[in-house]
């Protein structure tokens, strides 16, 4: 199989996309059901763009797309609208075009079952693998709670609005108590139409721009506003047809950048939610499922102006499944910035462009990933 080109920039799902918060845009009082969502969304995301998007603001160019395709694209509050960006390429499609306006702003995208989030790589590569944990938890606990949390219901605002009272009104809406919005900053978003969402995905994603999350108190009813996550991580577990159950190296070289255990006709995956996504492709039989890049292979992409070591490795461990280990002299240079501008590339000369600056080396074995000073 020929591995398929994957850019660390823009995590890919079923999607709709949402312009940000803050940006005004002329399509933000449109109906929800005027906005394209899930399946007839992947297609729309794999028709080519003709447009040209040449020099000008992030919001210009998010308006266009949201326009023209009916997508609903969210840019996180974070984000300067008014940032200005270069695009000039002939027709792509219209996945390429997005991850392609995300990198020019040196961001990230994440494909959603609402839609699409343009924002810090750390965000954008962790976003959807918390979502989906997120409605796990809700899934596995009360049917009743879990059926009025997991309906999808219109969202909107008025503008001007506080987060906070964005946040209150969609937890009454769900009859859910939250605690702890009151202590989020204070900032003002353009009034909007959004697609209809249940209770985790918008929650996660409005509280996700404060670089935060929740958790559920004692008793199913309420929730408080706690730090983002780190070292996120989705397991679950497919059942294999008999025709799917050859050994393990086999799904290991399959998925090699996914923690796989075997059980007879039992699959367990840990990582994040495109690989799960792949997974279930891959055993429903669908034609074109994408492959990771195996060892050699130059298939990864990364982008990145500015960042410490520390958070270009917590995304690369995000997005590809690795752990890293630092000795104690390497951990002293984790804060130290680098900045990153690679393209189809194999990862272990993706790991020497971050790791050579540093004066740093590393070693690789499965998915541990150990780095020490060069000796």
């Amino acid at each position: 199989m020929i591995p398929r080109k994957r850019s660390l920039g823009c995590s890919l799902w079923k999607v709709t996309l949402m312009v940000g918060s803050i940006v005004s845009v002329t399509a933000q009082n449109a109906r929800c059901q005027d906005w394209v969502t899930e399946a007839r969304l992947e297609q729309v995301l794999a028709e080519v763009d003709p447009l040209s998007l040449s020099e000008g603001r992030i919001k210009d160019g998010i308006q266009t797309l949201q326009e023209v395709y009916k997508v609903c694209i969210f840019l996180d509050r974070t984000v300067d609208p008014n940032q200005r960006i270069s695009i000039k390429t002939p027709p792509l499609p219209l996945r390429d075009r997005i991850q392609q306006l995300a990198e020019s702003a040196n961001l990230g995208c994440a494909i959603l079952d609402w839609g699409i989030y343009l924002g810090p790589p750390e965000i954008s590569s962790t976003l959807a693998t918390l979502t989906e944990l997120q409605k796990k938890q809700i899934r596995e606990g009360d049917r009743t709670t879990a059926r009025r949390l997991l309906t999808e219901r219109p969202w909107a605002w008025k503008q001007p609005s506080e987060p906070r009272q964005i946040l209150q009104n969609l937890a009454k809406e769900f009859r859910v108590t939250a605690e702890g919005v009151d202590q989020l900053p204070h900032d003002l978003w353009a009034g909007r139409t959004m697609p209809d969402m249940d209770f985790p995905s918008a929650l996660t994603l409005t509280l996700a721009g404060f670089r935060s999350s929740y958790q559920w108190k004692p008793g199913g009813n309420s929730i408080q506003v706690i730090a983002y996550p780190r070292n996120i991580s989705l397991t679950e577990t497919y059942r294999l047809k008999t025709s799917q159950s050859p050994p393990i190296e086999v799904w290991k070289k399959e998925f090699p950048m996914a923690r796989l255990r075997i059980d007879g006709r039992l699959l367990a995956v840990d990582g994040p939610s495109e690989i799960h996504k792949q997974v279930r492709d891959w055993i429903s039989g669908k034609p074109a499922r994408p492959r990771q890049p195996t060892d050699g292979a130059k298939a990864l992409t990364l982008k990145i102006k500015s960042a410490t070591l520390k958070q270009a490795t917590d995304y690369l461990g995000t997005q590809l499944g690795l752990e890293f280990e630092f000795s104690e002299k390497a951990s002293e240079k984790l804060e130290e910035r680098i900045a990153i501008d690679v393209t189809d590339v194999s990862l272990e000369e993706l790991l020497q462009e971050v790791l050579k600056p540093l004066a740093l080396t590393f070693e690789i074995k499965d998915q541990r990933v150990s780095i020490q000073p060069v000796p």
